[in-house]
């Protein structure tokens, strides 16, 4: 245990458990959340390409975190396949979100809305941009769509 992961819990709010290396990747490991200094981030991603892993999606979460998970796994996937259980058609869909990891998800809903304060990337490929998370941004697109 040292200050990040004291640091790391606080942002979470996830409880860090020792890991036993060996058992998960028995298990299979789905989703590796690397956490530095933004900087530290940054140049990682300048060295590493997603062109360098065949099944590994690369992606900066927040400016501290670098995830890396299975190409076959995105937020979009997860609609999908909810969708499809609860017999929801893709176009009933709204995905809300503001970093880069939401952009599938975005792309994929029948409206796809970024928050105020999303990444420009995120902003781009939206049908709509909604107020920031400090503005009720998520309550404005509930107001717009459900109640109007």
């Amino acid at each position: 245990m040292n200050d990040r992961i004291h640091e790391y819990k606080k942002i979470s709010g996830v409880e860090p458990l020792p890991a036993d290396y060996n058992k998960l990747l028995e298990q299979g490991i789905t989703k590796i959340l690397w956490y530095d200094e933004h900087e530290r981030i940054d140049e990682i991603l300048g060295e590493l390409s997603e062109d360098m892993f065949s099944e590994v999606t690369l992606c900066k979460s927040q400016p501290v975190f670098l995830e890396l998970f299975n190409k076959n796994v995105s937020k979009a996937e997860a609609i999908k396949k909810i969708g499809e259980y609860y017999g929801i058609k893709q176009e009933e869909t709204i995905a809300i979100g503001d970093e880069i990891n939401d952009l599938s998800m975005i792309e994929y809903a029948g409206l796809g809305v970024a928050m105020g304060n999303a990444k420009e990337e995120v902003k781009k490929i939206a049908n709509y941009i909604t107020d920031s998370n400090d503005e009720d941004g998520v309550r404005k697109v509930i107001e717009v769509y459900f109640y109007e």
